[in-house]
Order: C-alpha cells, then sequence, then structure tokens
C-alpha cells in the first residue's frame, strides 16, 4: 500500500485508580492466553524449562512468560511473552476500519539460544531509565544481570507505557526506549545526558528503539487470538469492579505488613527475592532455590498463574441469576518487537516502513544477508550508519 505519514502517538493520561485496576487485572483472560502458548510454543523438549517472571506486587502489571528452545518445534531461540498487557483497552483511532480487532495485544520477542537467562529482574531499568555505567553504587554483578535482563524490561517497560496510558500502539510502529522516573506513570523519552541521542537499552550497544511487526512466520492460528469472555452486564461489571478493589485492597495491606514486621532491623533481603521453584515441587509446595538482590519480579514455574497475597479476607461477590451469564469474544494480537538503533529510526520515519526496515528485518535462518534478524542481536551493525543499506536501496532505484 502507499506510504502514508507516520501517526504521532497520543497520549491521555488516566487518573491513579484506573491505572491501578489495568495492572491489577492483567491480561485479558491469563488462562486462555497461556494455554495458547503452550500450544503453539511448548513441546517435551522445553516444557520442564518454561518459566514465568511475575510481577508479583504489580509496578507495571505485566508478567514474561519464558519458553526456552525447542528442536522438536524447530525454534533454535528463546521467545519473550508479555502477559498483562492486553487487558489494557488501548485508544485505537476512530478513523481505522475494525476499530476493535486492534484494541488488545501482548508483546513479543526472541532471544538467541545462548542467552543466559536472568533469575531476577531488578527493575532498575524500568525506574531508573539510565544505562548503569556511570551510576554510583552499581557492582559489577549488576551490570551482567541487566546485561541479561533488558530485553525482559525492554517488554515490561513497552507495556507498562501502554497500560499506564492506554496509548494504541500496532504493527508497524516505532517507539523510542522509554522510562517512568518516579514510578507515577509518566513516561518519558530516556535521552543521553548530552540530550544529543536516546539511551540505548544495554551499555555497549547502539539499540534504543524498537519496532513492531506482525508475527508472519510463526504457524497458522498464532496470531490473534479470539478469546471468550464473559460480556459486560450490571453484575459482571460490578464482579469486576470488587474484584480489582478486592486485589489493590490487598496489596495495600500486606505490602505495608511486610515491611513493619519484626525483621525489619535484620537481613529481610529474602523477602523480595526472586523465587526460582522447581516445576517437579510446584504440587508438594516447595521452594528449592532462593537468588538475593531481586526487587519485584519472581522466576516460577510456567503451569504456575501469578496471584495476590491472601492477606485480607475475600470480599463477597453478587450473584449472578441464572441463565443470565452471556459471553462474547474479543481478539489479542501478538506485536513481535524488534529493536533497532536511531539512526534505523529516523530512516523509518523519514521514507516510511515500507521503503526502509522492511528490507533489512527478516529471518537470518532463510537468508543470512539479512542485517536486522528477528532475534536479537545487540551487538549488530547499524544497517545505516555501518552498512549504507538507504544508499545501496537508492543505487538500486
Amino acid at each position: 500500500p502507499p506510504y502514508k505519514k507516520q501517526r504521532q502517538i497520543r497520549v491521555a493520561y488516566d487518573t491513579k485508580e484506573n491505572v491501578l485496576r489495568r495492572r491489577f487485572q492483567g491480561a485479558l483472560d491469563e488462562d486462555q492466553i497461556a494455554d495458547h502458548l503452550e500450544k503453539y510454543l511448548q513441546a517435551e523438549d522445553n516444557r520442564d524449562k518454561c518459566t514465568v517472571f511475575q510481577d508479583t506486587f504489580r509496578s507495571v502489571g505485566v508478567h514474561i512468560y519464558v519458553f526456552p528452545p525447542s528442536k522438536m518445534l524447530g525454534r533454535d531461540f528463546y521467545t519473550l511473552v508479555t502477559m498483562g498487557m492486553s487487558g489494557t483497552r488501548m485508544n485505537v483511532p476512530s478513523d481505522i476500519d475494525d476499530a476493535e480487532e486492534y484494541r488488545h495485544a501482548e508483546l513479543m520477542c526472541f532471544l538467541p539460544s545462548t542467552w543466559k537467562v536472568p533469575k531476577m529482574l531488578t527493575g532498575r531499568q524500568l525506574f531508573g531509565g539510565k544505562d548503569t555505567d556511570g551510576l554510583a553504587g552499581i557492582e559489577a554483578e549488576d551490570h551482567r544481570r541487566d546485561e541479561a535482563s533488558w530485553p525482559f524490561e525492554m517488554l515490561r517497560k513497552l507495556a507498562g507505557y501502554v497500560i499506564d496510558t492506554k496509548a494504541w500502539v500496532s504493527w508497524d510502529h516505532g517507539l523510542p526506549n522509554l522510562f517512568d522516573p518516579n514510578g507515577d506513570g509518566k513516561w518519558h523519552c530516556c535521552m543521553k545526558d548530552d540530550k544529543t541521542d536516546v539511551m540505548p537499552y544495554v551499555n555497549g550497544s547502539k539499540l534504543s528503539h524498537v519496532v513492531l511487526l506482525e508475527p508472519v512466520f510463526e504457524k497458522e492460528g498464532f496470531a490473534p487470538l479470539t478469546i471468550k469472555i464473559e460480556a459486560p452486564n450490571s453484575d459482571s461489571r460490578e464482579r469486576e469492579k470488587i474484584i480489582a478493589d478486592q486485589s489493590m485492597l490487598k496489596a495495600e495491606l500486606t505490602i505495608p505488613v511486610a515491611e513493619k514486621s519484626e525483621q525489619l532491623n535484620s537481613d529481610n533481603s529474602d523477602k523480595q527475592d526472586s523465587n526460582n521453584i522447581d516445576k517437579s515441587n510446584v504440587q508438594e509446595g516447595k521452594e528449592i532455590e532462593k537468588s538475593s538482590g531481586g526487587e519485584k519480579i519472581e522466576n516460577i514455574s510456567a503451569n504456575v498463574k501469578p496471584s495476590i497475597p491472601s492477606s485480607v479476607p475475600d470480599l463477597e461477590f453478587p450473584k449472578l441469576t441464572q441463565g443470565s451469564t452471556k459471553f462474547t469474544t474479543k481478539k489479542v494480537n501478538f506485536l513481535l518487537v524488534v529493536p533497532v538503533t536511531s539512526a534505523e529510526a529516523q530512516w523509518k520515519r523519514e521514507v516510511g516502513i515500507q521503503n526502509s526496515l522492511y528490507y533489512a528485518v527478516g529471518d537470518q535462518r532463510v537468508n543470512p544477508t539479512v542485517p536486522i534478524s528477528y532475534v536479537i542481536n545487540q551487538n549488530r551493525p547499524c544497517c545505516v550508519q555501518d552498512l549504507n543499506l538507504p544508499g545501496r536501496l537508492a543505487e538500486r532505484g
């Protein structure tokens, strides 16, 4: 199709109460989405290694599902998928045809099979914004964690931005490295100290923006996902409000209790550790390993669904009259996140994605000459500054 001028993202900040509701609501339907992901991304040779990074305290309301490489599926890379963004109904512009088809989405990205998946996510990149290099008090171990965790935090930042603002993101959209410096839902472009360029996602890399693509290479039926949910009525709306209020109440009452515990003056880092729970021990409820230094995110078995602490008695739900339950369907799209450089993002803005990155991004297993692989390579050259791809395309006419 002919190139159209790139849209400017319009953000309307919502009330704190509504943002908290979306954070605690999470995905449109986590069970249905998880079952769908397992159908396409899980096999016998990677099932026991699948994990979930759980956002326990709903700092942004997004969990990360991790599916390791699988020879049986022909996938020699890790697949990361967010769980939580689809519960937000994005503000799709009124001039978009079939707008309801694009209101709900989750994000995904691919990592090399050699990637060292972290045991925890510190959240430092999420809220600190700046690269750890040069920040006081950051130790070498923290550098290694950030180098391993930055794609996870990249996904969480993008999803958190959508949850906080309801901004519409879809295929072919591009966004810079974002961060929430105060944790108040006010997202900003993360700039270098000299304000000349956008801060890269990790020290030593040129990748500072993302482009969102349709996962066209996935098997037929993977996307979009059609979810069957209870149709809104007076009873279900009231029940949804009570669930959200109850979740927020539990979080508000539970966190201070932990802070005021009798171990406050002792070494209580285990309360914020990220737990790595072996899947074979889940049924017995055994924790077999704890790692220190974590802040918000737990790494748990893929079959253990995230939950809210249950220190507050459940509230009573309104009873539905017999036969009153009705169902409707909604679509959840999956957006493939591909990191790009500032120069590549500028190239896309100037000539449109059809005339730029469509020539640069692809599956290097099929075409090794493609400069930007679907699978993230943080050390790859810039196809504009290093490879002069725009000039080469111009010569070809």
